[in-house]
Formats: C-alpha cells, structure tokens, sequence
C-alpha cells in the first residue's frame, strides 16, 4: 500500500484541558474543556479515539482509522493533539520534530514511533512465498535490475545494545530480514557496524532502500487447522488428506522516500513493476463451511502471492480435494464470532489486476 506520512483526518476541534495522558501501554486518554471524557488505543498502526459524556457508558467511536504501517506502537501526546486536531488551553500542539522522533527510536529502547509530518511517502505490502524458491528468486530480479544494489543482513544483541551487520550475496530462507541498498554512496560496512543503537534500515545510508522481513499471522497457509478440524469430524478421511502438502514463507516489504525526491520515486516506480509481474493480489474467498462465495474480501488484509504458488493452486491435482473441499482453498483464515466461533475462510488467487505499477499515494480507508 502506497500513502502519504500524515493521514487525512477530520479534525475533531475539541479543547483539552491538559496533554492527553498514558494509562497503559498503547491507551490514553484525555479530558475536554466541556468535561467530556476521550479515550485513545494506539495498536498495530490503528488509531481508536471514543467519547464518553460524563463518563457514562456505552462510549460514543469518533474514530477508528488506521494511520501508520504495521509494527508502529507507540504515540506521543503531541501526536494525537496533532493527528486529530485538539488544542490544549487554547493552544495549537505541534508536531513533534523528525530529530526528536529519530532520537527516541534510537536511544536503545524497544520503542517505536512513527513521524506523521516528514513528508515522505511510505509504501508497504505482504506477500506469501514458496519456500526453498520465490524470495531468493524475487531478490534476483531486484538485483539485476540494479546492479549497485547491496544486500545486507543485520543481527541485534540485546545485552550488548548493538546491531551487527554483514553484507550477502544473495537472501536464503533462514534469513529473518535483509536490507537492499541502491544507488550511489559513501557507504562502508566497517562504519556501519560501528553504529550501536539502530539497524541500517534507520540509518539512510542510501539514496533508496528497501526492507524485506519474515512475517508472522494467524494466517493457516496450507488450510491445516481447517483439514485438522475435518479430521476430528471424519477420522476415517485420515489417509487421504495430506496436511504438509506445501510450505509457505509469508514476508513483509517496505520503504520510505522524501515526497520531492525524484531518485528516489524512480526506483520505488521499478520495484512496484517487478512487483506486479511477480506476484497476484486479486482473490476468490469461499466459507467453508457452506461452500458459498464471499463477495468482500478486503477487510482480510490479504498478501499478494508469488507467480509460482499461483501456478501450483490453479495445477492442484485430485488427491487435494478429496476431503470435499474446494481445490482452490490453498490457505484460510480462521475468523470468530460469538455464533460461529470456529469460521474458515478459503481463498483462491485469480489475477494481478490491481497491483500498482505506478506511485499513486493515499491514505488508510
């Protein structure tokens, strides 16, 4: 997903009374001039603000936007007064400079804020692989469309509060996270692992850079825990279903450019076209329960996959289906509700229509 630093939002124009105040790790709050209490949860990128009136319940939602990448935890008070547009005693609250922001995120904490007023453009996505093959492959391509790039690879160690890093040839699977470097620079690596308080994804060593990570879900690639759910129902389908049929590596790619850099936009555009030749991001979903198509899949924050695992679901032979499931169900997740507390859904990828080829910003809906 392509988008801007600040996100767009309505501003609430309600005057504090004092900074909002942290009550746990992730939740604030705050009290207007009028006496109306505001609570504030700040989790995995998504911002949720609600208003009670004299501190009655049910709370009345103002908001629930999300406002940053994954993996963004932690919010400053001038933050929220800035993002929602609340005045204390009167006074407009600013945005907290990029040079505070920067030297809280590195100072050695497992802190981790994000700078809403930086003018930069931000672009991030999952994408599920095949194992042992598409990440390698991926990075090949990437490679060979900038032949300058570097590949890095860093460590951190917690007890001596200083990251290692070493520079690699190509990615393997075992490699939780690397760095791609591009373009022209001074760059050394006996320096860089002199730096004891911050990976080099925070350093701008480069003109351009990219972040590839392992990610971790409650997504079931192989649709294990719904087969395992089958078993318990019909054990006798217990030699025909086999639940290792395929290993899947779900990772996370990211950047972040200045808006006005043209360098810089030029091979974020170059790495948005190998993306969308690489991988799919259109789906089919099915409820396996009742076999019925479900029309809206976004709100399932999907990974595009890989050439190659499209190829395999759409070559599946017989014996993949014969504990009646659809053949196209190549991972599920597994949603909850108070009526249907064990819920399987089952996606099909089908085309690459929507992938983005070009930068077109916007913000979280």
């Amino acid at each position: 997903m392509l988008y801007l630093s600040k996100p767009d939002i309505k501003p609430l124009n309600m005057n504090l009374v004092e900074l909002p105040k942290q009550t746990y790790s992730r939740s604030y709050e705050a009290t207007t001039d009028k006496g109306i209490h505001l609570d504030m949860r700040f989790s995995g990128g998504w911002l949720i603000v609600e208003l009670h009136k004299n501190n009655e319940k049910p709370s009345i939602t103002l908001l629930e936007q999300r406002i940053s990448p994954l993996g963004y935890m932690d919010l400053l008070p001038e933050q929220i007064c800035y993002l929602l547009g609340l005045t204390v005693k009167g006074k407009t609250i600013a945005h907290p400079t990029s040079e505070l922001i920067n030297r809280l995120n590195n100072n050695g904490r497992s802190r981790n804020f994000f700078d809403f007023c930086d003018n930069k453009l931000h672009w991030e996505q999952q994408f599920l692989t095949l194992l042992h093959r598409d990440i390698g492959e991926f990075t090949d391509i990437i490679q060979s469309t900038f032949p300058e790039a570097v590949l890095l690879q860093s460590d951190y160690n917690a007890a001596a509060n200083k990251w290692r890093t070493r520079q690699i040839s190509f990615i393997m699977d075992q490699d939780k996270s690397i760095f791609i470097g591009i373009g022209k620079t001074d760059f050394e690596l006996s320096k860089l692992n002199t730096e004891t308080t911050a990976p080099p994804s925070r350093l701008q060593e480069f003109p351009f850079q990219i972040s590839i990570d392992q990610y971790y879900s409650n997504l079931d690639p192989n649709g294990i825990g719904h087969l395992e759910q089958q078993l318990k129902k019909f054990p006798e389908r217990k030699d025909k279903i086999d639940l290792n049929r395929i290993r899947l590596v779900r990772y996370r790619i990211s950047t972040s450019i200045y808006n006005d850099d043209k360098y810089a936009r030029e091979c974020l555009e170059k790495i948005l076209k190998i993306s969308g030749n690489y991988f799919y991001d259109n789906f089919e979903a099915y409820d396996l329960e009742n076999k019925e198509r479900i029309l809206k899949t976004d709100e399932y924050q999907l990974p595009w996959i890989s050439h190659n695992l499209y190829k395999w679901v759409h070559e599946l032979d017989d014996s993949f289906s014969t504990h009646r499931e659809p053949r196209y169900c190549y991972f599920t997740v597994k949603y909850e509700s108070v009526q249907n507390p064990s819920h399987f859904i089952g996606f099909k990828p089908i085309d690459k229509k929507t992938i983005p080829t070009k930068i077109e910003p916007y913000g979280f809906e």
